[in-house]
């Protein structure tokens, strides 16, 4: 079977999988059952094949192999939050730490546009509680500037209850074109 998938980098690709009737010839002809695609651990880990693919693209933009270690398959491994009125997980699309202090994660998502104001808060709240950066990945600079638009008013909604709040914690958000190797 096939899809059509867009990402920022490549705007029509097609992913091609075994059907079941290919899966049971498969299995016919080697005894054993397929792999998994990577098209179904993609589905299984992401909100949707353009989100996870986006993330596997700019994973390879991103990873600096020598010196950071990166996940992007974290749905199993998620962040348990207690937060006051109980415990979250938070599911990173991106977890990352230097070789040399890996305790110290640092986290990134990557924000496909489609994501409204609550969700977006509900997320840059489970991040502050795991970091004082949170990092955004945005598909394009137009994009960029209603993220931004949802962050100033994130900011002020918080500042307006406890202007401290955000004290030492940093939002920052780039678009995919403009993103570099994890420094």
């Amino acid at each position: 079977t096939s899809e059509k998938c867009t990402t920022p980098f490549t705007p029509n690709f097609v992913l091609y999988e075994l059907s079941t009737e290919g899966a049971m010839l498969y299995e016919d002809r080697f005894g054993k059952k397929p792999e998994r695609s990577e098209a179904e651990r993609v589905k299984a880990e992401h909100t949707s094949l353009e989100h996870g693919y986006a993330i596997l693209q700019i994973a390879t933009m991103i990873h600096d192999t020598q010196n950071y270690k990166l996940s992007i398959f974290n749905r199993k491994n998620p962040i348990q939050i207690n937060a006051g009125s109980g415990t979250q997980t938070f599911v990173p699309d991106f977890r990352y730490s230097s070789v040399k202090e890996p305790d110290n994660e640092m986290y990134i998502e990557y924000e496909t546009g489609s994501c409204n104001y609550n969700d977006l808060c509900s997320k840059i709240n489970k991040m502050f509680y795991c970091t004082n950066v949170v990092q955004i990945i945005v598909p394009s600079k137009d994009c960029l500037k209603d993220y931004i638009a949802q962050v100033d008013k994130y900011v002020s909604d918080k500042q307006k209850k406890n202007p401290d709040i955000l004290k030492n914690k940093k939002i920052k958000i780039d678009p995919v074109e403009t993103t570099k190797p994890v420094e």
